[in-house]
């Protein structure tokens, strides 16, 4: 198995000196990216960590091995955990992942209850298939070819000024671009908020304050639909659309990475090109004052006013029609489910102070129904994957209820054999009699 990483426990402290190392006050801590050998044979790392310096890779919590087990994780699925857990947590959180593990996971189901994508169900645990369409699942999610270079060429500023869209006196019911002068744009503001103004529309007379308040509480449907019925929302503000990537496409996280890659490539090229500031008062006259102006912002190191729909438009493009994409939007909406599960664990964790029983939700009704399969296995898979917690007094409980039923049942069935036995001795008599006359 390749591209694979693990999740340790830690076998002793170690000493560090970076102040953000993410697994310095955790139990366990993550391994290297390893080929793993499919015959289940003991992984030595490359250097020792922790006091760990081999292991055995399962997938189920329980072993005869005298090393610690190796939790796996994808490299890439353990990437786009750290971005998620950092959104909703504050950190990485190693620990959370392996106490969710021991509790909800199966080495043959994965974590109970996720909402996987339903040709996940289809193909999983068979023989290699090609079926058209979901060549999407192959597609690295982190590292997607050509999406940043993809990306760069739609963060633009153009149309300038607040708005997204371009129009022809510049300015749009009060939220419109700026391209002038303070005192000559301000003169204009209000000349074009005076003629859009209609007595019937009780949205013309709002300030742009109250209208951008109205906007942020929109869908982009519904937007669209007050764009169509009130001509005083024609324009629209750049940042909302960035309000709208950030809630709809959280897995887009190179949304600010990449307009700082972009203003640095400005800021390179002009650079050579014209040199420093001092340089550009000799192109004042000779090239257009909107260049001009452009290039001493980035060589200045000012932020790109970038025009977000342009982006949100492109993002939604690519979320069909590019396989990595398209892939990292799935992974993104299962991890968000673990994450969430792990918040659950924690406050689980809080709440009672000798541990919770690790055990799935479900597994014990069935076991007491009387299938003859082990407290610890998973009702999907019926393999003996989750561990129960030793010295637990709900396990022991269970255990001893496990037991009486066990022990009732088998007294039923004693004496169900035994009124069969004579059922049948009763039909013997009469039928030898049958056969005597």
């Amino acid at each position: 198995m390749r591209g694979v990483r693990f999740i340790l426990p830690k076998q002793k402290e170690e000493q560090f000196w970076e102040e953000e190392y993410e697994e310095k006050e955790s139990r366990f801590f993550i391994s290297e990216e390893i080929d793993v050998p499919f015959d289940g044979e003991r992984v030595c790392l490359r250097e020792q960590r922790f006091g760990v310096s081999e292991f055995a890779p399962r997938n189920f919590p329980t072993t005869t091995d005298d090393v610690p087990i190796g939790i796996p994780i994808h490299s890439t699925c353990y990437s786009i955990f750290s971005h998620i857990s950092r959104q909703h947590l504050g950190h990485v959180d190693i620990d959370g992942l392996a106490d969710l593990w021991h509790r909800k996971a199966c080495g043959g189901c994965g974590f109970q209850g996720l909402h996987h994508d339903p040709v996940i169900r289809d193909l999983k645990e068979k023989f290699w298939v090609h079926r058209p369409g979901t060549e999407y699942l192959a597609a690295n999610p982190v590292d997607i070819a050509s999406f940043k270079m993809t990306m760069m060429g739609v963060y633009s500023e153009k149309p300038r000024g607040d708005g997204v869209f371009a129009t022809r006196d510049s300015v749009g019911a009060g939220l419109g671009a700026v391209s002038m002068s303070r005192s000559k744009t301000n003169e204009m503001g209000k000349r074009v908020f005076r003629r859009h103004r209609n007595p019937t529309d009780p949205f013309s007379f709002l300030p742009p304050e109250l209208k951008n308040k109205i906007l942020a509480r929109l869908s982009p449907s519904e937007i669209n639909a007050l764009r169509l019925s009130s001509r005083s929302f024609r324009q629209l503000p750049k940042q909302i659309f960035k309000s709208f990537i950030m809630e709809e496409m959280p897995w887009f996280w190179e949304i600010d990475e990449i307009r700082g890659a972009v203003e640095r490539d400005y800021a390179e090229s002009f650079m050579e090109e014209f040199g420093g500031l001092e340089d550009l008062e000799m192109l004042e006259g000779v090239v257009p004052r909107e260049w001009l102006r452009f290039v001493r912002e980035r060589l200045e190191g000012r932020v790109l006013d970038v025009n977000w729909l342009e982006v949100y438009k492109q993002l939604r493009v690519m979320e069909r029609g590019c396989l990595g994409v398209r892939n990292r939007k799935r992974v993104w909406q299962v991890v968000e489910e673990v994450v969430g599960m792990i918040e659950g664990v924690r406050r689980g964790m809080e709440e009672v102070s000798d541990g919770l029983v690790v055990c799935p939700e479900g597994m014990r009704e069935k076991e007491k129904g009387g299938n003859e399969r082990d407290f610890s296995s998973c009702p999907g898979c019926e393999k003996v994957q989750i561990e129960l917690e030793e010295d637990s007094e709900y396990g022991d409980s269970e255990e001893e209820d496990f037991e009486e039923d066990s022990c009732s049942n088998s007294s039923e069935e004693e004496s169900s054999v035994g009124q069969t036995s004579v059922e049948e001795c009763s039909e013997d008599v009469c039928s030898s009699g049958e056969d005597s006359e």
